[in-house]
């Protein structure tokens, strides 16, 4: 660097007039601001002539403490003349008269010139001394909170890392070891039976997403299934999958699917799947719709049970029929129905339910008694002829078997949708000693799906409301049990009957199956039975004509069965 400093210096001075016999030269001290650049060193300095003939000095000293120290004057030891005829060429050599500079210590710079005003540096602006160093700032005490920020920021992130591999693995493991009792056939501990406490909400999705360990899953199984197994062959049924997904909840979603045993007039179905951590919730229902009594007209009609694996992974798969209309829930939502289809559809309901609580099937053997626990508009399915429905979603049902004891009865829980869970449920004033309880909650249940279905009942012009789930005026779109808990013991509130019912025949004696089915009392509600026996009288108070075509009737039932027998035939030839 000091070496560009001497070569700028020399580049800096103008040749001089070899035959001059004086010289004028600039003489002064100056001191040159430290932040001294090529753009802003300026000095000015007077222009003296010398007394004889001599050359013109500068100084350039950079290290000075107040800052660098540029001095121009004539050679001092040439300023008495002796013999004024001389010129500089008999007095100096030639580097001198040309411009030469020197440098005789680390930070000091002599030059000397031959010609007058030569040592005005006119271009010093090339000449640029070293910056001078910025002191060292001291942190800002506002930046702390700022930094103390980030490093907590980052401490949080890399823990949120951590917990999410370390739950990842650990759920891969559960899922292995559960893999494992489920593939060895070991039975399941309550713990490895989760229910989810709500199911479908009204909408048709599910309400929770909370898993719920119920050891009365756990019982089911050590009782044994009255029904058929899983098929564990080799062969599945030839099933494809549709991407459309009629429902989709917490641990299981429904799809549309095609039988394809014969690829010409392929069997439209239903398959809900549930994935392995979900296996209780699918064993539940899969025994449940396997015993032999739940094949009637009003319960979801149930095909076989599948195991897969894709891509690695355990799937649970139930063939079911499938129900275009789809849910009660989404049809109202979407429909009107009139009078008969309104009578029609609450004796349909009121028919399932009946016979899920008889102790008998329809040839009168006997039979397991069944709750429900989780009836509601969005698990029961239309039918394609939108005049009859079924009973759907038995992942919650209980079998009321005389021989349970208080223990297993108590281990039931508290399950069901909030919306529509009866008071006693709310208030877990359940009288465990009694399995009829379990059915007047379902009673319960019933009489606001009724109420639901009557509120889109357009028996005259202009008279169905739009649609409304119960209390849906007084409560949000989901309740928790604790707003249901305030709102139907606390305040005692029920849905609300419009005035204009009244006025029609029918629905005022409907009004009285209301009132009795969702009684505060469980004991003085009405049953399942009594509903449909009250609702056939219902169906003779319409304004319209309730003749009964009773061979369109049979032709629709023997065109449903033969559909039937024919998928079981399908199902038969592969199993």
């Amino acid at each position: 660097m000091k070496v560009v400093y001497l070569t700028l210096i020399i580049i800096s001075l103008s040749v001089i007039n070899t035959s001059q016999a004086a010289n004028k030269c600039y003489q002064c001290g100056v001191r040159l601001t430290p932040g001294c650049t090529k753009s802003t060193c300026e000095y000015n300095c007077t222009l003296t002539e010398c007394s004889c003939t001599a050359l013109c000095h500068t100084t350039v000293r950079l290290d000075d403490e107040r800052g660098p120290l540029l001095e121009s004057m004539c050679a001092p030891e040439l300023t008495t003349c002796q013999d004024d005829s001389r010129n500089l060429n008999d007095i100096f050599t030639e580097a001198q008269i040309t411009g030469k500079c020197e440098k005789y210590e680390e930070n000091l710079v002599i030059c000397e010139c031959g010609h007058d005003a030569c040592n005005n540096f006119t271009l010093f602006q090339h000449f640029v001394l070293p910056p001078e160093p910025e002191p060292e700032k001291e942190p800002d005490a506002s930046s702390l909170p700022i930094i103390l920020g980030c490093c907590v920021g980052v401490v949080i992130l890399l823990l949120l890392i951590v917990c999410c591999v370390w739950r990842r693995r650990r759920r891969l493991l559960n899922e292995e070891e559960f893999k494992c009792k489920v593939t060895s056939g070991n039975r399941l501990s309550s713990d490895d039976a989760s229910l989810i406490d709500g199911g479908w909400d009204e909408s048709g999705k599910h309400s929770s997403s909370t898993y719920r360990y119920s050891s009365s899953v756990a019982t089911q199984y050590t009782r044994g299934s009255r029904g058929n197994a899983l098929n564990h062959n080799d062969h599945h049924l030839p099933i494809e999958l549709s991407k459309h997904v009629i429902g989709q909840g917490c641990f299981a979603e429904v799809r549309k699917a095609k039988l394809q045993q014969d690829a010409s007039n392929p069997q439209v179905v239903s398959v809900k799947i549930f994935k392995l951590r979900n296996y209780g919730a699918w064993r539940q229902e899969k025994d449940m719709l396997s015993e032999r009594w739940m094949r009637h007209e009003n319960i979801i009609e149930f095909y076989a049970s599948e195991q897969h694996t894709v891509k690695g992974h355990l799937q649970y798969w139930l063939v079911t029929a499938y129900y275009q209309q789809g849910s009660l829930a989404n049809f109202l939502l979407n429909n009107v129905v009139d009078w008969m289809q309104f009578c029609d559809m609450a004796l349909s309901i009121a028919k399932g339910l009946s016979y899920l609580h008889a102790e008998n099937d329809d040839t009168g053997r006997i039979k397991i008694p069944i709750a429900h626990r989780d009836i509601k508009s969005s698990n029961i399915l239309v039918k394609d002829n939108c005049s009859s429905c079924v009973l759907a979603d038995f992942g919650l049902s209980l079998k009321l078997d005389p021989e349970m004891t208080r223990d297993e009865l108590s281990n039931a829980g508290q399950v069901g949708t909030s919306r529509y869970m009866a008071p006693e449920l709310l208030e877990r004033l359940v009288n465990l000693t009694d399995i009829e309880m379990f059915k007047r909650m379902d009673v319960y249940a019933a009489a606001l799906v009724l109420w639901e279905l009557a509120n889109r009942c357009e028996y005259g012009e202009g008279t169905a409301s739009p649609y409304m789930p119960p209390f849906g005026n007084l409560i949000t779109d989901r309740p928790t049990k604790a707003q249901m808990l305030r709102l139907v013991c606390r305040e005692k509130q029920k849905p609300e009957i419009p005035e204009k019912w009244k006025s029609h025949k029918g629905l005022l004696f409907f009004i009285d199956i209301l009132e009795e089915g969702w009684d505060y009392e469980p004991e003085s509600r009405i049953t399942a039975g009594c509903i449909y026996e009250r609702m056939l009288k219902v169906r003779t108070m319409g304004d319209v004509s309730t003749i009964i075509d009773d061979d369109k009737d049979e032709k629709r039932r023997v065109e449903k069965e033969n559909e039937v027998n024919k998928i079981t035939e399908i199902i038969s030839t592969v199993v």
